[in-house]
């Protein structure tokens, strides 16, 4: 698995409507290193990514490999064949 932290760095920023300063003010990280990771330099401090993926929003794993971790699907999204294949049947109904 390849590392895309710089890519997907960049379409986060651009998703969200935030600068490079403006993030690197929220993480308290300095400026230079979010541009250098969005060049493709690796980060020396896992710490500070963590920082960034949840400012951002997501998950470590997301920032830094540019998709989903398989291990945190949620349990609707591991039946998601089942229910479209029609093997699950939602129903609604009112509790309170």
């Amino acid at each position: 698995m390849d590392m895309k932290l710089g890519p997907t760095l960049t379409d986060l920023l651009k998703e969200k409507r935030i600068s490079i300063k403006e993030l690197a003010t929220a993480c308290n990280i300095s400026a230079k290193t979010l541009y250098e990771w969005k060049s493709n330099r690796t980060p020396r401090n896992l710490n500070d990514v963590k920082k960034v993926a949840e400012v951002l929003g997501v998950s470590l794993h997301y920032l830094i490999f540019g998709e989903n971790d398989k291990t945190t699907i949620s349990p609707l999204e591991q039946h998601d064949d089942e229910i479209k294949a029609g093997v699950y049947e939602v129903v609604l109904r009112r509790v309170k």
